[in-house]
């Protein structure tokens, strides 16, 4: 997902790939990152986001916030159903109003449903749904 983001706000700015690499890394190495193929340091991504016109503090909370879904997911899927909903009401209170976030909570609080009924057989569909909600992200 960090180097969707990277990629969506470097096109969203109208940079090249070798404009934000500029004296902080090599186009191949943005490339990569956006490829999800590299992760970047912390020192790295701190020139990037200011570089890029976005704080670290944002990514920060989004990054936090993923993590909390994913988090949720994992414990859903293993049966783990408070611990789930526990860290769907943390994410939710994390990501404030972002409407991406909402609609991904909104999906891993469909999958727990799913999940308790042994709805199992829809969960293909919720999957690619998901998919769908992060695409229309970018």
């Amino acid at each position: 997902m960090l180097g969707e983001q990277v990629r969506t706000l470097r096109l969203e700015l109208g940079m090249t790939q070798e404009q934000v690499a500029a004296g902080i890394a090599s186009r191949s190495y943005i490339s990569d990152i956006e490829r999800e193929k590299s992760v970047p340091t912390a020192r790295l991504l701190s020139s990037l986001a200011t570089r890029l016109q976005r704080s670290s503090h944002q990514h920060d909370r989004e990054l936090e916030t993923e993590t909390l879904l994913l988090e949720a997911k994992f414990f859903a899927i293993n049966g783990e159903v408070q611990l789930a909903r526990e860290s769907l009401q943390r994410a939710e209170r994390h990501c404030g109003v972002s409407h991406l976030y909402a609609k991904q909570i909104a999906l891993e609080r469909t999958r727990m449903a799913l999940l308790e009924k042994g709805q199992h057989s829809l969960m293909h569909y919720l999957e690619q749904l998901g998919n769908l909600i992060w695409a229309e992200a970018l």
